[in-house]
């Protein structure tokens, strides 16, 4: 599985397993193997999940205890997804003289 979840701290065992699931779904999708912390946001009354991966990547993701498994998925798919890196091209003519 390539969204491995280490450890999840402060998460009512009731909703523990459904969360776990959620995230893990999340990252069925990746080739590459990153890892998930999920621990509870005391200052927003939530769930936080902390992403990391290669080349640095780091991301977290906050919902509400009680989101429903999809809610919970969608973000995490999201910030998972590679988005393209569009060089900025230099246009010629402008601001140069010739």
């Amino acid at each position: 599985m390539p969204l491995i979840v280490f450890d999840t701290k402060g998460i009512p065992a009731t909703r523990r397993e459904r969360i776990v699931a959620a995230v893990e779904a999340g990252g069925k999708h990746i080739k590459a193997v990153y890892e998930a912390w999920i621990t509870t946001d005391p200052f927003h009354g939530g769930v936080q999940v902390t992403i990391t991966g290669p080349l640095g990547f780091e991301r977290s993701v906050q919902f509400a205890v009680d989101e429903d498994s999809v809610e919970i998925t969608f973000p995490v798919r999201f910030w998972l997804v590679p988005k393209p890196i569009t060089p900025e091209i230099p246009v010629i003519g402008e601001g140069s003289e010739q």
